[in-house]
C-alpha cells in the first residue's frame, strides 16, 4: 500500500511501501526533471529513442541541450 507521495524516480516496495532505492543520481534526476523529456513532440522523441535506451543520461541531456531546449 502506497499512503503517500513517492519521489521521482524512486523505486519502493513492500507493505507499507518503502524506498528501496533511486533509479538515478541526484545529478541524473536534476537533469530528467528539467529536460521533461515525456512532454517533448513526436519529433523529438523520435530523434531521441536511441538515447531514452542508452543507460546514461548525459547524452540525452546533451541533445536536450542542443537541439530541444531552444526551440
Amino acid at each position: 500500500i502506497v499512503s503517500k507521495d513517492i519521489p521521482p524516480y524512486t523505486i519502493v516496495g513492500g507493505n507499507p511501501a518503502k524506498e528501496i532505492k533511486k533509479r538515478f543520481t541526484d545529478t541524473e534526476m536534476n537533469m530528467l526533471m528539467e529536460m521533461r523529456w515525456f512532454d517533448w513532440d513526436r519529433e523529438w522523441i523520435e530523434k531521441a529513442i536511441p538515447l531514452l535506451s542508452n543507460p546514461s543520461v548525459e547524452p540525452l541531456f546533451a541533445f536536450y541541450k542542443n537541439e530541444v531546449k531552444n526551440k
